[in-house]
């Protein structure tokens, strides 16, 4: 891209607006994991190492097992919806604002 044209996307409200929400996304999603994993997973094995250790009803399976599945899920979930926001608000946001400055889009 041309210098100009670099300079008209970034003067745009919607650039502004787009890099905000993206970023605004980033963070929330981020925040959800590390304080899923490092204050649930992380601080119950430190503070209550036992809690993960109890057996599920008296079976073999212990609570942690479930509970780290459970994270990777949360992870994998997560994941599914930031790819569905980008792939339909941010791809409309990023539409528009080159309609605006007036580069075609392939």
């Amino acid at each position: 891209m041309s210098e100009d044209i670099v300079q008209r996307v970034m003067a745009n409200p919607k650039y502004k607006e787009m890099t905000r929400m993206r970023s605004t996304c980033g963070w929330v999603f981020s925040a959800i994991i590390l304080v899923a994993y490092y204050v649930g997973f992380i601080g119950i094995i430190a503070f209550d190492k036992q809690l993960f250790a109890q057996s599920i009803s008296g079976g073999a399976m212990t609570w942690g097992i479930p509970v780290g599945f459970g994270l990777m899920i949360l992870i994998i979930a997560l994941t599914g919806v930031y790819i569905l926001i980008a792939n339909s608000k941010f791809d409309e946001m990023e539409r528009s604002l080159l309609n605006d400055v007036g580069v075609a889009h392939e």
